[in-house]
């Protein structure tokens, strides 16, 4: 089975919705008696969700490149289907838990097994099999927009995500304060600890490249100190943060990260924001309300932080 990052995306934020679920039934012992047999019954069903979900995120290949030249597993395209719409679609492996966000078509559906390969302008034919008709659609577009896909924060090097001043204030660090201060800088959070298990049970000792990423795994979790959980209120490894975006037409898009000194692992663009990073390093230290620019950012302009682990903006006029 393969996974797309969308997929992975919503799978990772369905298992932490589920453990909050089952830590708040596990903080329930006081109330107890008060429990009907439904709330077991949904305690039970989130623990089998949770154990699903690992298994699917642990056997799965993830999908890391996309195919713009034809219609793959991971590609977005509009399709007609004869109704003068183009409907945006992506095609996936196999459709996993539904995701309301994505209008997915799986590679073993009847319209999926066609689809595979198609490229722009393509008349495709399927059967419809529960109506028992023959239909067509047509492929009009393959969406080549790189910000229109989530994507692993380390398909990029770390000297290409990097940017120029943090890299100074990381050398400085390492020369003037040793290789433990270093690593303090650059200490990783406890849903990264977790992707890196995640990444272990993928990997086979026996295989000579998988071994090699196993030890820097390893090397990873026992040198690299975990972040405390924040408290004072400003931007900093660990925080949980809510962000309005401004886009060029004047648009607001309202969007939840963790921010991260570095990606370790298999984190995602739309889950993880790095300090390393320029966009990181202009929002590090701000404080709920407090706005960002981004001047060379293709899609947004701007933005402001609403909330910081849940302290929201007191500064703005509601």
């Amino acid at each position: 089975m393969k996974l797309v990052p969308e997929q992975i995306y919503y799978l990772r934020k369905l298992r932490r919705e589920m453990k909050r679920k089952i830590m708040e039934f596990n903080n329930s012992s006081e109330s107890r008696n008060r429990l009907t047999f439904e709330d077991f019954y949904k305690d039970s069903q989130n623990r089998k969700d949770v154990e699903a979900i690992n298994e699917m995120l642990t056997e799965a290949e993830f999908v890391k490149t996309r195919n713009f030249e034809m219609v793959d597993i991971g590609t977005i395209f509009l399709i007609d289907y004869g109704d003068g719409y183009k409907y945006p679609t992506m095609l996936v492996d196999k459709d996993t838990m539904y995701d309301p966000n994505h209008n997915y078509i799986p590679t073993d559906s009847e319209i999926g097994s066609v689809l595979l390969g198609a490229k722009e302008g393509d008349i495709i034919t399927f059967i419809l099999s529960e109506i028992g008709r023959k239909m067509t659609a047509k492929i009009t577009d393959i969406d080549r927009i790189q910000d229109h896909y989530m994507h692993f924060i380390k398909e990029k090097t770390y000297k290409n995500r990097v940017c120029a001043p943090v890299k100074r204030q990381m050398a400085k660090i390492k020369t003037e304060e040793g290789d433990e201060a270093y690593k303090k800088a650059l200490a990783i959070t406890e849903s990264q600890v977790e992707l890196l298990y995640d990444e272990l049970k993928k990997l086979d000792f026996r295989n000579p490249e998988d071994k090699s990423r196993i030890n820097e795994i390893k090397r990873i979790i026992k040198e690299y100190p975990i972040a405390s959980p924040p408290t004072n209120g400003i931007v900093e490894a660990g925080s949980k943060i809510v962000i309005t975006f401004v886009t060029e037409n004047s648009q607001f898009i309202t969007k939840e990260y963790e921010f991260i000194n570095r990606a370790v692992s298999t984190e995602l663009d739309s889950e993880y924001i790095e300090r390393i990073s320029d966009f990181g390093n202009e929002i590090y230290g701000l404080s709920p309300g407090d706005p960002f620019r981004l001047p060379n950012n293709n899609w947004y302009i701007g933005g402001v932080i609403e909330s910081i682990d849940e302290i929201e903006d007191k500064k703005r006029v509601r």
